[in-house]
Formats: structure tokens, sequence, C-alpha cells
């Protein structure tokens, strides 16, 4: 796997579709602000959008969104148009036995496909973070706009006709998607900012970030992970923390707790063993690490993710 999948691996992204709205003639929604990031797929018709900080936009049949800090937003059939509360919506019109709010209305259908992206994390997943507060992937063709719009396609096609086991294929659709978001992003725009994920273009430092994210036990330093890529470790140092923002080092040790962080959440191995499987010969220099970063030791930080009776290893800290 490259950085990008361990990434995505250890800080898990749940996709799912929350509503699909059908409205014709004059209507309007306004959405709350989510926990996580929002999406919006237009699958029929053209309707104008509204967030804070950003002129309106108006949307047409293909046009995907994404709002990675699920900031709130208003759907409206014209430019100045007016958004109803999306609660009072669905106290109007709950959905029908196709799953779809129908809020009725006459002339041009207009059908939206809305869901969010969750993550299990207690910190801002080092993805969404990086990513502009509204990702705009219009359906016209793109560089990776194809690949896109067939998993778009399926999602539609299966929200359209549901039969056996439809649930959990879009679920998969919606978790793919995300995926396919982020290609699009990467592949046509340019990241002035350091970061890794702007990093992931680089032939030699994506490859380092690689390395680091499949061993993260590896005992590596500066020159190790250099000569890893064929790099003195000086041109190395220089051209990984240009791109990314950090030392080496620095991320690599963010990386590393940041993966003892899941397993504390996710299993039960003694803390000792998840020390060692990221890098750490004492359990105590990976407390006092983990504590730096997390705010809390590794006991403390497992069990406030632990429910009341769930089993698991008791080690103090």
């Amino acid at each position: 796997m490259e950085a990008l999948s361990y990434v995505l691996a250890a800080n898990r992204v749940t996709g799912m579709v929350a509503m699909q709205l059908r409205a014709r003639g004059t209507w309007g929604v306004a959405g709350d602000r989510i926990p996580d990031a929002a999406f919006l797929i237009v699958a029929e018709g053209t309707c104008w959008l509204r967030v804070a900080g950003h002129p309106p936009a108006q949307l047409v049949r293909g046009d995907l969104l994404m709002l990675p800090g699920g900031s709130p937003h208003v759907l409206t059939s014209s430019r100045g148009g007016r958004g109803q509360p999306a609660r009072e919506l669905l106290a109007k019109h709950p959905p029908g036995q196709d799953g779809v709010v129908d809020l009725g209305g006459s002339g041009p259908v207009v059908h939206l496909i809305q869901g969010q992206f969750t993550f299990e994390h207690d910190r801002p997943h080092p993805v969404l973070s990086l990513l502009p507060p509204l990702l705009h992937v219009p359906g016209a063709p793109a560089s990776g706009a194809g690949e896109l719009g067939t998993v778009v396609h399926l999602l539609t096609a299966e929200l359209a006709e549901p039969r056996p086991g439809s649930g959990t294929v879009v679920a998969h659709l919606a978790d793919i998607l995300f995926v396919h978001i982020l290609r699009a992003w990467l592949s046509t725009h340019e990241h002035s900012a350091p970061s890794w994920l702007g990093a992931l273009r680089d032939r030699q430092v994506g490859a380092a970030l690689a390395r680091l994210h499949a061993h993260p036990d590896h005992p590596w330093t500066i020159e190790s992970i250099a000569a890893e890529v064929t790099m003195s470790r000086a041109a190395f140092a220089r051209r990984f923390t240009s791109l990314t923002g950090e030392t080496p080092l620095a991320y690599l040790t963010r990386w590393r707790l940041n993966l003892a962080a899941q397993r504390l959440r996710d299993t039960d191995q003694p803390i000792a063993a998840v020390a060692g499987q990221v890098g750490y010969r004492s359990e105590y220099s990976f407390s006092r690490a983990f504590t730096r970063l997390h705010g809390q030791p590794p006991g403390r930080y497992r069990r406030q993710f632990r429910t009341p009776g769930e089993g698991g290893e008791a080690t103090a800290g």
C-alpha cells in the first residue's frame, strides 16, 4: 500500500447516504453544520448552492460537492431563493417507500443525493484537515473524473432500483466515493501549502512516506529513509520538509502515535505490545510521547473509548 491507503486505514472513513431529495418548481433547503464531512450529488436537474464565504454556485446534473468541514449550506431552485431548515422539511415531507423526500411542486425535476463521511478519531482527520472548505468536482469530463463518474453512476443506479443487498452495496460505494473525490482533487489542483497530501505526488518523497507508513516499527533514521529512495541525507531532509512542512522524524513520530491511538481504540493488545508495533522499545518513552500528542496517557485514552462492560486490557496509565 502507498501512504494515502495507510492513512485512510488508520483513520477510517465511513460514507453513508443521509437523504435523497426530489423537488420541482420553487424550493429551498438549509442544511445544518455536521461534525464531519458532507457530500452532495446532483443526480438530475439543476440547483443553486450557497455556502458562507463563497459566491453562489449553480450546480448541474453530474456535479459532485464535498464540504470537508461539514459547513452549513443552502440549496435552492434559484440564485436568491430561501432555504427551509432540513428538519422542518423532513417533518412535513417524510421519505417515501423509495427513501426519497419528495417536496412536490410542478416543473422540471431536481434529484439530489446528500450524504456524509464520518471518521473514527478523536482529532481532526489528517486528510479532511488539508482540503478546502468547499470542493467542487464538475460533471464535465476532467482528469480523474471518469472513474469518479462511474462510482457516482453505480451509486445512483443502486439507489434508484434497490435489490437484495443494496444497503451493503450503497455503503461500500459511499466509502469508495471518498477516495475518488480525493484522487480527482489531487490530480487537478496545485498544492502550494506544504502537506503530506501534496507530497504524495513527488516520486521519491511519496515512496519514503509509503515506507514509513508500512513499517512504523523499523528503527528509522534520516539516513536510512534517504537511502531507501536513493537520495543523500541532506537533499532528502530538505525536500521532505519543504513538501510536508515537517522534518522526516517529526512526521514519523506523529504517524506512529496516531497509529498507536487507532490500535488502542480497536484492540485489546497490551500497551507495551502497541508501543513495540509502532517503534518504541520502552513503554515509558512511548507513554510520554503519546501523552504529549494526545493530551493523556495511553491507558486513559483507551478507557475513554470503551463502553461500560466492554472487555479490555487494564494497564494503568
